[in-house]
């Protein structure tokens, strides 16, 4: 048997580790290299920067003769040929970008304020002055001064604070303050104060600064009296901030990192109002207009007329149980879950047109969110959507549908809605919520239009508000909606010598073309509905402007008539 063998001989070469690295180093671009040689010095205290001696620095700078480099014998001949390329070089594209400063950034933006010519040119004198820190380290009344002689405007210290105030509101955040603690300040005050620890960080910096900067943590503690967890929280939300909000755009905005700057953030607020102060916004223009306000009064029956009319109501003061008949020549009833029983009271063959639902949420700890933006799962089990809501330091999570037999006035929140919320949102949030961690539960119920068939679930029950006017004049509101942001938008136009209605007629008639032009403009997902409504103002103008004019002539006229009879 014969045994074949051979011999493979291969040549490897292995790099060292600093070889790796310094082949890493090599391609850095310059910039990049003395950020990362910065870095490495203040990392590591052993390493020092080589310094120069005075010999090197007395040397004078050598001549360089360019007609050397210049001389085409020194060429080599390869550099002149077509495809002179290795099989192993990869041919990479180049890209080139000019970039831009944080000055052009800026003057960008104040393009989009409504700026006056004298105050677009002192807005561009500050930027000019703003280092590529973001900071403006020079006094007002220097860059006034400076402002005086160059631009030829003479301004003052507080007319350049107003304009800075501009300045500040653009972005980078933070840019144009005059110290550490404003350009800090600048940066928090663009960003929500929703939770305990941002408040707390807020207060620190404004008051507290200089034991801040001297790191005396346990001397804060004790002035702000909190606890050293709440005092770490807030210390992480001071060290998320820049403290130098201009160096994303040194060196011309060719920093390799990817920013993204959106041109605007929009926030937007479906239908969002406190219904406690509305309630008592609306008690107070009741007062403010004549009227007047009883809280904690049952009505127990509605008046009428000769003519079967609706005229007043009956009531009892619940405080002192003395009953009440009031006059009234209209009476709209807006008891919400308790509307059928008012219209019964009216007629008594009313048929029930409410049915209550019942919805319940739970506050929760922050830490079950971890963010300041509200999630929604907008399907479940319930056929409600599931929200979780930060709520100054904590999150309300809701909410459920349930449909109850008869309204109550103080309801209570069920099992089953509370384990259905705690179950869905454990779902999404870790840790999962239990029992033991909820801080406080609401539950309210509101009325929904009932079903014309019994055994309807609530998601078959209309949401639109209803305005009923019985027979015998009672005014019935079954629900309120509050239109959302940018649903629907009203486009006021003034005409001159023309027809109104036909102008409306032909805009309204126009307003497709008008949405899809307002679509490509504003780049909206939601292009509202357009209504056009007739803008008097100029024709009133114009009235009142003749009326003054013929008021006048009236007036020369009689003073020279007068003037006549005088002279005679």
């Amino acid at each position: 048997m014969a045994i074949n063998q051979k011999q493979v001989l291969s040549l490897q070469q292995k790099l060292s580790p600093q070889q790796i690295q310094m082949i890493k180093l090599l391609e850095l671009p310059t910039v990049q290299l003395e950020q990362r040689i910065k870095q490495e010095i203040e990392d590591n205290i052993v390493l020092e920067e080589e310094e120069r001696s005075a010999e090197d620095e007395e040397q004078p700078p050598q001549q360089i003769s360019f007609d050397e480099y210049l001389r085409e014998d020194d060429t080599p001949s390869y550099k002149s040929r077509i495809n002179n390329f290795s099989k192993d070089d990869k041919q990479r594209p180049v890209y080139l970008s000019g970039g831009r400063s944080l000055q052009e950034y800026l003057i960008e933006q104040l393009g989009f304020r409504n700026l006056s010519e004298r105050e677009m040119k002192l807005a561009v004198y500050l930027v000019g002055s703003i280092d590529e820190d973001g900071y403006l380290r020079r006094d007002l009344e220097s860059v006034a001064d400076d402002i005086a002689f160059t631009v030829g405007i003479e301004t003052s210290v507080p007319e350049l604070e107003r304009v800075l105030a501009t300045i500040h509101e653009l972005e980078p955040a933070g840019v144009g303050a005059r110290n550490l603690q404003e350009c800090l300040l600048l940066q928090m005050g663009q960003i929500p104060m929703n939770s305990r620890a941002r408040r707390l960080a807020r207060k620190i910096v404004a008051g507290y600064f200089d034991e801040f900067v001297k790191k005396h943590y346990e001397k804060l503690i004790s002035r702000l009296q909190v606890s050293e967890d709440d005092f770490r929280e807030a210390l992480a939300e001071i060290k998320h901030l820049s403290p130098k909000p201009g160096n994303l755009y040194s060196e011309g905005g060719t920093d390799a990192t990817p920013y993204i700057i959106p041109d605007f953030i929009l926030d937007y607020h479906d239908g969002q109002f406190d219904d406690s102060r509305m309630a008592i916004n609306l008690a107070q223009t009741c007062i403010e207009n004549g009227g007047t306000v009883v809280n904690e009064a049952t009505v127990t029956g509605i008046l009428h007329n000769e003519a079967g009319k609706v005229a007043g109501v009956k009531f009892v003061d619940n405080t002192t149980g003395e009953e009440y008949s009031i006059k009234a020549r209209s009476v709209v009833n807006a008891a919400g879950c308790f509307v059928d029983d008012i219209m019964h009271m009216d007629s008594p063959e009313h048929r029930k047109m409410v049915t209550p639902s019942q919805g319940v949420h739970l506050v929760l700890d922050m830490k079950f969110l971890q963010s300041d933006y509200a999630i929604m799962v907008p399907k479940t089990s319930d056929g409600r959507v599931l929200f979780a809501v930060p709520w100054h330091d904590k999150v309300v999570v809701g909410t459920t549908d349930i449909v109850r037999p008869t309204p109550e006035e103080e309801p209570r929140p069920l099992k089953e809605e509370i384990d259905f919320i705690l179950g869905t949102a454990g779902l999404y949030m870790n840790p999962a919520p239990t029992y033991k961690d909820i801080l406080s539960v609401f539950a309210g119920q509101r009325p929904l239009a009932a079903p014309k068939k019994e055994g309807k679930n609530t998601k078959e029950i209309s949401r639109s508000h209803k305005v009923i006017t019985s027979d015998n004049g009672l005014v019935t509101i079954t629900g309120c909606e509050i239109t959302p942001d940018y649903a629907h938008a009203r486009v006021f136009f003034t005409v001159i010598g023309s027809d109104p209605v036909q102008c409306t007629a032909g805009l309204t008639a126009a307003a497709g073309m008008l949405r899809n032009k307002i679509f490509k403009k504003l780049r909206i997902h939601t292009v509202p509905t357009l209504h056009f409504v007739h803008d008097t103002s100029v024709e009133r103008g114009f009235e009142m402007d003749r009326v003054i004019n013929e008021a006048m002539r009236q007036t020369r006229v009689a003073e020279s008539d007068t003037s006549k009879e005088e002279a005679e």
